[in-house]
Protein backbone atom coordinates (compact mmCIF):
# COMPACT_ATOMS: atom_id res chain seq x y z
CA UNK A 1 0.00 0.00 0.00
CA UNK A 2 1.23 3.47 -0.86
CA UNK A 3 2.13 5.86 1.57
CA UNK A 4 -0.67 8.33 -0.29
CA UNK A 5 -3.48 5.81 0.39
CA UNK A 6 -2.64 5.21 3.68
CA UNK A 7 -2.65 8.80 4.95
CA UNK A 8 -6.09 8.96 3.14
CA UNK A 9 -7.48 5.86 5.22
CA UNK A 10 -6.36 7.27 8.65
CA UNK A 11 -7.97 11.06 7.56
CA UNK A 12 -10.51 9.24 6.55
CA UNK A 13 -10.98 7.71 10.03
CA UNK A 14 -10.26 10.75 11.62
CA UNK A 15 -12.23 12.66 10.01
CA UNK A 16 -15.58 10.35 10.64
CA UNK A 17 -14.31 10.40 14.53
CA UNK A 18 -14.58 13.85 14.40
CA UNK A 19 -17.66 14.42 12.76
CA UNK A 20 -19.31 11.53 14.72
CA UNK A 21 -18.52 13.03 18.14
CA UNK A 22 -16.36 10.23 19.54
CA UNK A 23 -13.81 12.47 19.97
CA UNK A 24 -13.78 15.93 20.86
CA UNK A 25 -16.72 16.54 23.14
CA UNK A 26 -15.45 20.01 22.96
CA UNK A 27 -16.82 21.06 19.35
CA UNK A 28 -20.32 20.22 21.08
CA UNK A 29 -22.77 22.13 23.06
CA UNK A 30 -23.37 19.66 26.39
CA UNK A 31 -26.67 20.20 27.24
CA UNK A 32 -27.07 19.37 30.89
CA UNK A 33 -29.73 16.85 32.35
CA UNK A 34 -32.63 18.05 34.30
CA UNK A 35 -32.07 17.24 37.57
CA UNK A 36 -34.03 17.04 40.68
CA UNK A 37 -32.80 20.13 41.90
CA UNK A 38 -33.56 21.73 39.17
CA UNK A 39 -37.06 20.72 38.94
CA UNK A 40 -39.52 22.87 40.47
CA UNK A 41 -40.31 21.76 44.33
CA UNK A 42 -44.17 20.80 45.21
CA UNK A 43 -46.02 22.62 47.91
CA UNK A 44 -46.73 20.67 50.68
CA UNK A 45 -48.93 22.02 53.81
CA UNK A 46 -47.96 21.93 57.15
CA UNK A 47 -49.20 18.63 59.24
CA UNK A 48 -50.44 20.21 62.18
CA UNK A 49 -51.40 23.74 62.56
CA UNK A 50 -49.48 26.31 64.85
CA UNK A 51 -46.67 23.53 65.74
CA UNK A 52 -43.67 24.89 67.12
CA UNK A 53 -40.76 23.39 65.55
CA UNK A 54 -38.16 21.96 68.32
CA UNK A 55 -36.04 19.97 65.68
CA UNK A 56 -34.83 21.13 62.15
CA UNK A 57 -33.91 19.18 59.06
CA UNK A 58 -29.94 18.43 59.94
CA UNK A 59 -30.47 19.05 63.24
CA UNK A 60 -29.67 16.31 66.37
CA UNK A 61 -31.62 13.97 68.59
CA UNK A 62 -31.15 11.77 70.84
CA UNK A 63 -27.40 11.43 69.16
CA UNK A 64 -28.93 11.02 65.35
CA UNK A 65 -29.51 13.60 62.53
CA UNK A 66 -33.20 14.10 61.37
CA UNK A 67 -33.89 13.92 58.04
CA UNK A 68 -37.13 15.90 58.91
CA UNK A 69 -38.15 18.19 61.40
CA UNK A 70 -39.93 18.01 64.73
CA UNK A 71 -43.20 19.57 65.64
CA UNK A 72 -44.65 20.11 68.63
CA UNK A 73 -48.45 19.91 68.91
CA UNK A 74 -51.31 19.51 71.37
CA UNK A 75 -52.30 16.11 72.66
CA UNK A 76 -54.91 14.15 70.19
CA UNK A 77 -54.23 17.35 67.60
CA UNK A 78 -54.92 16.04 64.06
CA UNK A 79 -52.15 15.56 61.90
CA UNK A 80 -52.99 16.09 58.24
CA UNK A 81 -52.08 15.26 54.42
CA UNK A 82 -49.28 17.31 53.45
CA UNK A 83 -50.07 16.87 49.57
CA UNK A 84 -52.74 14.15 48.19
CA UNK A 85 -51.15 10.99 47.45
CA UNK A 86 -51.43 7.33 48.13
CA UNK A 87 -51.06 5.81 51.41
CA UNK A 88 -48.11 3.01 50.89
CA UNK A 89 -47.27 2.03 54.75
CA UNK A 90 -49.49 2.25 58.45
CA UNK A 91 -48.10 0.59 61.16
CA UNK A 92 -46.16 1.11 64.41
CA UNK A 93 -43.30 -1.45 63.99
CA UNK A 94 -41.06 0.85 62.41
CA UNK A 95 -38.03 1.49 64.67
CA UNK A 96 -37.31 4.48 66.47
CA UNK A 97 -40.39 6.31 64.69
CA UNK A 98 -42.65 4.52 66.26
CA UNK A 99 -46.07 4.42 64.95
CA UNK A 100 -45.80 5.41 60.95
CA UNK A 101 -47.14 6.63 57.91
CA UNK A 102 -46.21 7.36 54.78
CA UNK A 103 -47.65 8.82 51.63
CA UNK A 104 -46.22 8.87 47.97
CA UNK A 105 -46.89 11.99 46.09
CA UNK A 106 -46.89 12.76 42.33
CA UNK A 107 -42.90 13.34 41.15
CA UNK A 108 -41.19 10.49 43.16
CA UNK A 109 -42.10 12.73 46.31
CA UNK A 110 -43.11 10.64 49.78
CA UNK A 111 -44.05 12.48 53.32
CA UNK A 112 -43.39 10.39 56.90
CA UNK A 113 -45.97 11.32 59.64
CA UNK A 114 -44.28 9.58 62.78
CA UNK A 115 -44.60 9.58 66.52
CA UNK A 116 -48.22 9.65 65.58
CA UNK A 117 -51.50 8.25 67.58
CA UNK A 118 -54.58 7.15 66.26
CA UNK A 119 -54.16 6.30 62.64
CA UNK A 120 -57.20 7.36 60.46
CA UNK A 121 -56.03 5.68 57.33
CA UNK A 122 -54.99 2.22 55.74
CA UNK A 123 -52.13 1.40 53.00
CA UNK A 124 -54.20 1.67 49.88
CA UNK A 125 -56.23 4.90 50.80
CA UNK A 126 -56.41 7.71 48.52
CA UNK A 127 -55.64 10.90 50.30
CA UNK A 128 -56.22 14.68 49.64
CA UNK A 129 -54.15 17.65 50.88
CA UNK A 130 -55.12 18.48 54.05
CA UNK A 131 -56.88 15.24 55.46
CA UNK A 132 -56.86 13.87 58.69
CA UNK A 133 -54.45 11.20 58.46
CA UNK A 134 -53.65 10.86 62.52
CA UNK A 135 -53.41 12.40 65.71
CA UNK A 136 -50.29 13.39 67.25
CA UNK A 137 -48.86 11.30 69.28
CA UNK A 138 -45.61 10.91 72.04
CA UNK A 139 -41.90 10.69 70.82
CA UNK A 140 -38.46 11.80 71.04
CA UNK A 141 -36.89 14.00 74.08
CA UNK A 142 -39.14 14.53 76.97
CA UNK A 143 -41.91 12.78 75.49
CA UNK A 144 -44.01 15.43 74.55
CA UNK A 145 -47.25 15.52 71.99
CA UNK A 146 -45.09 16.11 69.20
CA UNK A 147 -45.13 14.66 65.05
CA UNK A 148 -41.94 13.91 63.26
CA UNK A 149 -42.58 14.50 59.58
CA UNK A 150 -40.29 14.11 56.80
CA UNK A 151 -40.33 15.22 52.56
CA UNK A 152 -38.35 12.69 50.45
CA UNK A 153 -37.80 12.80 46.94
CA UNK A 154 -36.70 9.70 45.29
CA UNK A 155 -35.94 8.14 48.74
CA UNK A 156 -33.64 10.97 49.31
CA UNK A 157 -34.00 13.54 51.87
CA UNK A 158 -35.28 16.79 51.31
CA UNK A 159 -35.34 19.67 54.32
CA UNK A 160 -39.15 19.86 54.31
CA UNK A 161 -38.88 23.87 55.11
CA UNK A 162 -37.80 23.92 50.94
CA UNK A 163 -41.51 22.69 50.60
CA UNK A 164 -43.83 23.63 53.24
CA UNK A 165 -46.18 26.69 52.76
Amino acid sequence: MSKVKIFLRFFNIFFIIILTGCAGQRYHKAVAPVTSAQAPLPVFAWPIEGGRRVGRFGGREEGVTLKGVVLEGSEGQEVRSASDGNVVYADESMRGYGRTLIVEHANGYSSVYARISDIFVSVGDRVRKGQPLARVGRGGKGSEPQVYFEVRQNSKPVDPELVLR
